[in-house]
């Protein structure tokens, strides 16, 4: 839940709000005719400043940034609400930021409970990554005796060190990979694993995708996903499913790709009816920046290519079914989307799809040939399956030019 409020004003555009300002006059009426005694006057004049005092404090907005003193649960509510309300500008933001460590701090230094100290670990592993940082707050849970999260942090540390490595080039960096990989399956195999610890698996697999190491990724996830298959545990079980599902898109190349669900509008989807056809499967969203950000171009590729033989099936993965559809109509999207009100698609799943958008290119014989068809890549691999789109001839008019004789 934190992440997708972070998620709600981090990474949106910033809007600027108005803000109103309350006048407050406070005046003291009293009888001009009646005498008044010295002693009498000044204490009122002193009430009446008093009053004016407060009726200015009560005028003057509180600050949303200013970090109660409290203990663990009023603060870690603090954070939840500064992560829950947008800030209007960028120095707003910087405030909110500062706020929300400077709260997590006090939480950590204090007593938390558990439930305290993982909002101020997700805060400061969301805005302070650093080497020092996480060794930092290691000590801290150490100190509090919170072994969930000291683990939780220790698997922060143990990719973050992935990700360096993965950027080096050479033998060097391989094998700095490669150690580091038996690493974190040592970790996962140290104790008992939790459902959570699914997402330090993931990011670390996502971490070789992302750096070109396909057939490491592979292998990682294969290996990690036996791990939690062998659980007694259930949700742990369940959770590792996902694993499996990104070795099964990841070896969706030169394969068929099984698509099902439910059209936006309630009927069965029927795959069969795109034998033969090329087709790209997006999953998207519409809160998702980048997925909104491909339309355009996936709508000119459309009308380039369909009468070729392309076609585009949209796998959603919004949660409000109005707003979807608003989205289309707006934007005039002719292909099929797929989506079923209250329940993801299971094509998602089954393909461990865990960020969008992810675009896959299936071609006219069914098996896949990319699992990156975004921007230039997807009319690329286009151009290579159905040809080039030829330019129309141009008229006399605009060969000539307008004063041709």
């Amino acid at each position: 839940m934190l992440f997708e409020l972070k998620r709600f004003w981090l990474a949106g555009l910033l809007i600027v709000a108005a803000v109103g300002w309350l006048t407050i006059t406070p005046a003291l009426a009293q009888d001009a005719d009646e005498p008044v005694d010295e002693a009498v006057d000044e204490a009122a004049d002193e009430a009446a400043d008093e009053a004016a005092d407060e009726a200015a404090d009560e005028a003057e907005p509180e600050d949303p940034y200013a970090v109660p003193d409290a203990g663990p649960e009023e603060l870690a509510k603090f954070i939840q609400g500064v992560l829950g309300k947008r800030p209007p500008n960028m120095e707003a933001q910087t405030k909110a930021i500062a706020a929300m460590k400077e709260a997590a701090d006090k939480i950590l230094d204090g007593e938390p409970d558990e439930a305290s100290a993982k909002i101020a670990v997700q805060v400061k592993t969301m805005f302070e990554r650093s080497p020092e940082a996480m060794e930092a707050l290691l000590e801290k849970l150490e100190k509090a005796k919170l072994p969930k999260l000291v683990r939780q942090v220790k698997g922060n540390v143990l990719t973050s060190r992935l990700t360096t490595a993965a950027r080096q080039p050479g033998d060097e960096g391989a094998k700095q990979v490669g150690l580091i990989v038996d690493e974190i399956k040592t970790y996962l195999t140290e104790e008992p694993l939790q459902a959570s610890d699914v997402r330090m698996a993931m990011s670390a697999g996502q971490v070789l995708e992302r750096t070109g190491k396909t057939e490491l990724a592979k292998k990682t996830y294969t290996e990690l996903a036996e791990l939690f298959a062998a659980s007694d545990d259930e949700t742990v079980v369940k959770a590792g499913e996902s694993l499996a599902g990104i070795v099964r898109r990841l070896n969706l190349l030169g394969n068929e790709m099984e698509v099902e669900g439910i059209v936006l509008g309630g009927e069965e989807f029927d795959w069969s009816a795109y034998k033969g056809k090329v087709v790209l499967i997006d999953f998207w969203a519409t809160w998702c920046g980048p997925c909104v950000a491909e339309v355009p171009n996936m709508k000119q590729i459309y009308d380039d290519y369909h009468d070729l033989g392309f076609d585009i099936i949209g796998i959603s993965l919004d949660s409000n079914q109005q707003q979807l559809e608003d989205f289309i109509e707006k934007r005039e999207i002719p292909w099929t989307i797929l989506y079923k009100q209250g329940e993801r698609s299971p094509t998602p799943a089954y393909y461990g799809v865990s960020a969008i958008p992810t675009m896959i290119l299936i071609g006219a014989d069914g098996k896949v040939v990319s699992l990156r068809a975004r921007g230039p890549v997807l009319r690329n691999e286009l151009e290579k399956l159905l040809g080039p789109i030829e330019e129309e001839e141009a008229t006399e008019e605009e060969t000539t030019g307008d004063d041709a004789p």
